[in-house]
């Protein structure tokens, strides 16, 4: 080593070694750098996310507790603590830190879109429209190019669920896409195509059990395998009896959740092929880098979400009349391809034989009509309790069962979408919603095993 007591060079090694998510050897070179240079706080805070992203919760705590105790207005120590904490479902502690954070880092562009998701789990929707109001005005700032990508990854998701003009989004669309080429670099050259069959692939973090794993298996197991090759390419690295048949089915099938973006799309790139099939846009463990690189001859975004990347690169948005009416083409990059059918490859799914949810258990009347929705709070927003409350009321003696799967709500963090960043840049109208709340708090264990108790169901958690 040129520099053995060197402080800044322990970082620097740890920072070349947390992108290549070496996340070990990373930590002891931060654990270096603080034993030479204590007042390096940029590897403070790289060691929290490194124990975020290990699943060390308290521990990742602890270090980005320490780092705000030092610098309080640290926003990415800020917005790193508070994703930790919704991710554990640690409710109370998330609304605590978030206080903080707005109080101290009020025009960060990361507090926008933590508060997006604190304001609608309150159910203060006056809170929400100042934010909505001010995102509108361009009034908060990010750190970094870095932070304005993950940010307008984090907003494009999130915003799906608020009445936001459309105008206004496809901005984000636009500025998105300009930014993407910034932080990824620009669409990779591709080399003459090779003979043989067409080369389709799949990128996506749920060929697992999962509703967007199980659905997508209905359509992938009809290719006909004489004209077809499949890749499938994994940004989960969970495993189970799902996965395992999709490593079957395809030809090929690579796990590239730890491999860095722009290394991901050149080892796509490799495999030559026609069409790469985007399955996440910006939901949990989307890695929209990859596609920002296209390192396929074409790039198709399918179900994930209702919105779209935001990405020039990527070609279609795959569709059909209802999911995207002709007017939507306006405020979109993605050229809309709509199918004849229905865009959604829906499954028959057999009722339970056996079950604990019964109507007799949960004091429901033989002539109540049930109807069963999966929601997260993000869900809940003003017009879907107005949409429910005229569903009630035209349907008298109808009861609305809505999942829990917390005591107070299960948050399904979007920030947690996308990995935590570590910090390169040192050295480089309240709505009738009781209704539906004391209907559910009486079938609250109504779940996916129970749907045979419904009369009728809608929606999924994502």
């Amino acid at each position: 080593a040129l520099a053995p007591t060197d402080g800044e060079t322990h970082y620097n090694h740890g920072v070349s070694l947390q992108t290549l998510h070496l996340r070990d050897e990373a930590l002891r070179a931060y654990q270096r750098a603080l034993a030479f240079a204590p007042d390096l706080i940029a590897a403070d805070f790289n060691i929290g996310v490194i124990l975020q992203e290990q699943g060390r919760t308290d521990a990742a705590i602890a270090a980005f507790e320490q780092v705000l105790a030092r610098d309080p207005r640290h926003v990415l120590a800020h917005k790193a603590l508070g994703d930790t904490l919704l991710g554990a479902r640690r409710i109370d502690d998330w609304l605590r830190v978030f206080a903080r954070f707005e109080a101290s880092c009020s025009h960060a562009l990361s507090l926008a879109v933590q508060a997006l998701e604190v304001y609608q789990y309150r159910g203060d929707f006056a809170g929400l429209d100042r934010y909505l109001d001010r995102l509108r005005q361009d009034d908060f700032k990010p750190e970094s190019e870095t932070d304005l990508a993950d940010s307008l990854e984090q907003l494009l998701f999130l915003l799906l669920y608020f009445d936001i003009e459309q105008e206004a989004h496809f901005g984000l669309y636009r500025a998105y896409d300009a930014v993407a080429q910034r932080v990824h670099g620009k669409p990779m050259p591709l080399a003459v195509r090779k003979p043989g069959r067409l080369r389709i692939g799949y990128l996506s973090g749920d060929f697992r059990n999962q509703v967007m794993g199980k659905m997508m298996w209905s359509a992938l197991q009809h290719h006909d395998r004489d004209r077809f090759e499949i890749f499938c390419y994994a940004l989960n690295k969970e495993s189970d009896e799902w996965t395992d048949r999709y490593r079957a089915f395809a030809d090929h099938f690579e796990n590239v959740a730890d491999v860095p973006e722009r290394e991901a799309a050149r080892r796509i790139g490799a495999d030559d092929l026609d069409l790469l099939v985007d399955l996440s846009t910006h939901t949990k463990g989307a890695k929209p880098g990859i596609l920002a690189c296209k390192p396929a001859r074409v790039q198709i975004t399918h179900v994930a979400s209702a919105g779209v990347l935001g990405l020039s690169a990527i070609d279609f948005k795959l569709t059909d009349q209802y999911a995207d009416v002709a007017q939507n083409q306006a405020f979109q990059l993605e050229t809309l391809l709509p199918m004849a059918g229905c865009v959604y490859p829906y499954r028959h799914i057999a009722p339970a034989p056996e079950h604990p949810f019964h109507r007799e258990r949960l004091k429901i009347s033989a002539e109540a009509t049930v109807i069963g929705t999966f929601v997260n709070p993000l869900k809940l927003s003003r017009r879907c309790l107005s949409l429910w409350r005229e569903v009630l009321e035209r349907a008298p003696g109808a009861l609305l069962a809505i999942s829990i799967q917390h005591r107070r709500f299960h948050p399904r963090p979007a920030a947690l979408r996308r990995r935590q960043r570590h910090d390169r840049s040192a050295r480089y109208g309240r709505a009738r919603g009781d209704l539906v709340r004391q209907e559910a708090r009486r079938a609250e264990l109504i779940h996916h095993p129970g749907q045979s108790r419904c009369d009728r169901h809608s929606g999924e958690e994502r």
